[in-house]
């Protein structure tokens, strides 16, 4: 996904998603969702609303406040990770070109 095609995907997360959560372009594959007050369950209705909407595969790693990180690195370190695993589950040794991170 080209950076112009990841911008639009952001872009349309932004219009749909509540106005205090923050949608962050990590690199041209990648985004990061910020979602506060929101726990594992609520992000998984993101992601349902998500894909509903967006072009192409997309994989999830999903952080929660304060139970996978007490604070923004510790959060994305933990989301990465689970991002990683939900591309092996999909797709065992395959690269995958979309991501996001919540």
């Amino acid at each position: 996904m080209g950076k112009g095609k990841i911008g639009e995907c952001a872009r349309q997360a932004r219009r749909r998603l509540r106005e205090i959560d923050t949608v962050i372009e990590l690199s041209k594959s990648t985004l990061a969702l910020i979602l506060p007050h929101t726990g594992k369950e609520g992000a998984q209705v993101v992601i349902t609303k998500l894909e509903s909407f967006l072009p192409g595969t997309w994989s999830y790693g999903i952080a929660v406040y304060p139970d996978n990180g007490k604070d923004g690195e510790e959060l994305f370190a933990y989301a990465e990770v689970a991002l990683k695993e939900s591309w092996e589950k999909k797709d065992p040794g395959a690269p995958v070109q979309e991501g996001a991170s919540i």
